[in-house]
């Protein structure tokens, strides 16, 4: 049978006895007996999350640390594009640290992130979580303080 043909309603039992039999594995793991879930290499996904949750959690924070710093440099740059004048595009500087002054805050989700990282390597998670959560963390606390706006002229 190829992969566009419908199936036929012989097949229909044999494919309801596999989900059968995949839902029944499935439902074996302890935290997720009433939810679906997915196995790989028979490991339970969802449990490898909740093992896993402080490094997860510390590559979300740094994502939105990242997020929110590229909109405000790409609103900076915006604004910096439209004005004409030459003054005023020479005292752009401080326009930047008065109006969009909040944006120093957004580092304090790659602090957060980093100590989120030495509560991961505590408690023993996997090491590659761990390496890509250091590198995002440092890149957004980095990203807060270079001015990204000047590389998009």
């Amino acid at each position: 049978m190829r992969r566009g043909d419908l199936r036929t309603s012989s097949q229909l039992p044999r494919l309801t006895k596999t989900f059968l039999r995949i839902s029944s594995l499935c439902f074996q793991c302890p935290k997720s007996r009433t939810e679906w879930c997915s196995r790989i290499n028979n490991k339970c996904i969802f449990i490898r999350m909740m093992k896993n949750k402080f490094a997860i959690l510390s590559i979300v924070l740094s994502g939105i640390s990242i997020c929110c710093t590229l909109k405000v440099n790409y609103d900076l740059w915006n604004r910096y594009v439209s004005l004409t004048s030459g003054k005023t595009k020479a005292l752009y500087g401080l326009t930047e640290l008065l109006e969009y002054g909040y944006q120093y805050y957004y580092s304090i989700f790659g602090v957060l992130s980093l100590l989120l990282l030495i509560r991961s390597i505590r408690k023993s998670e996997q090491r590659s979580l761990i390496i890509l959560g250091a590198l995002l963390a440092i890149f957004s606390i980095v990203a807060v303080y270079l001015r990204l706006w000047k590389l998009f002229i």
